[in-house]
């Protein structure tokens, strides 16, 4: 990521993994478990800080890429969840996280062009995705769970038309098991979530 104000010479050769020296060490440590699949999450706010996916930030991404390659030739399979819900750090954009967060109704459009970019640069190696992990807990408003609702349905509908074929993978989200939670919509129905 280019920083204001530093100049080096320039880059004569492309990004190979074996520059991300914490790459195979971790990939050892995790094939040693015994483990079939490696769940982790991707940061939205560090692959693109800006929030726009024109302008990714390259580097995160080749770390990634490289990351969810070598599980694989470890014989593990990469499972990752494009946005993780926590309660004290949304990671979301800082222009989204400027003006108000799932609050604003085009966070879910912005999730769904994240969702893309990363079914693209990631998708040859990544066949198991997780749009929103955990996002229903009880600071969970219902109209942030409405928009995160929709966010899931944008992304999971993005990879079902335009990268399933190619890259054969699934789509779902992750639901806190342990809580739940009733909303009532417009109508008066119960929506149960568990």
């Amino acid at each position: 990521m280019r920083l204001k104000g530093c100049r080096l010479p320039p880059v004569r050769r492309a990004a190979h993994c074996a520059d991300y020296a914490s790459i195979r060490q971790q990939v050892d440590e995790i094939r040693r478990v015994g483990v079939n699949h490696f769940h982790f999450s991707l940061n939205w706010s560090a692959v693109v800080p800006t929030g726009d996916v024109a302008h990714p930030n390259t580097t995160l991404l080749d770390y990634y890429r490289c990351f969810t390659r070598q599980l694989l030739e470890a014989n593990v399979r990469p499972v990752v969840t494009l946005w993780h819900h926590t309660r004290l750090r949304s990671s979301l954009p800082a222009p989204l996280e400027t003006t108000n967060r799932w609050l604003n109704r085009k966070t879910p459009e912005a999730f769904a062009d994240y969702a893309r970019l990363c079914y693209r640069e990631l998708g040859a190696h990544v066949k198991m995705w997780i749009t929103l992990n955990e996002p229903n807990d009880e600071t969970v408003s219902y109209l942030e769970g409405h928009q995160m609702l929709r966010a899931h349905a944008l992304a999971w509908r993005a990879y079902h038309r335009e990268f399933r074929h190619a890259q054969g993978g699934k789509v779902s989200t992750a639901m806190y098991s342990e809580c739940i939670l009733h909303y009532f919509d417009r109508t008066g129905m119960l929506f149960h979530q568990m």
